[in-house]
């Protein structure tokens, strides 16, 4: 969906606080795939991509879209925190951005899933297929990423602590 203004959230590490500034405007990242990923990792990972070239070719890449999630709802934000830090204490920075571009929601448990648990490769596949499937209403995901291509402008920026009990 076309989105003029649209506020989100994004999490970066604390390492990289003094990176950013209110006003400045992201860029888009350039495509890539992390130098750190693990081999199954990057097996979805270009799995995931070939699905989307196959099936969904209209659809962005995740290998070049700003990773975002809804700002309204603290759940989704800790959903991110749960997949970036485990079982973790974490300082981290929260940036609020607004976003003019074309923004497209994802259920990340198809993704997830297929990092946390030995799927065979049909299931794999049929993982990728359900996850490239774009949600008008995430409210009733438990997890949630959204793709953006376009404009993001830093609003706010806040450092966070979270404590796990």
């Amino acid at each position: 969906m076309q989105v003029i203004g649209y506020k989100v959230g994004r999490i970066v590490p604390i390492e990289s606080l003094g990176q950013y500034e209110v006003g400045q405007v992201l860029l888009q990242p350039q495509p890539k795939i992390a130098p750190n990923y693990s081999p199954r990792k990057l097996m979805i990972e270009n799995l995931f991509e070939k699905t989307r070239v196959t099936d969904y070719p209209n659809l962005p890449s995740r290998q070049n879209s700003l990773f975002v999630f809804p700002i309204d709802d603290e759940k989704f934000r800790e959903e991110w925190l749960n997949i970036l830090y485990p079982h973790q204490n974490v300082e981290y920075v929260l940036l609020t951005l607004s976003l003019t571009g074309e923004l497209l929601w994802f259920d990340s448990d198809f993704y997830n899933d297929c990092l946390l648990f030995e799927l065979d490769p049909s299931k794999l596949e049929e993982q990728a297929r359900l996850y490239w499937e774009p949600k008008d209403d995430y409210s009733n995901l438990p997890q949630i990423e959204g793709l953006f291509v376009g404009t993001a402008i830093i609003e706010n920026i806040e450092i966070k602590t979270r404590y796990r009990d």
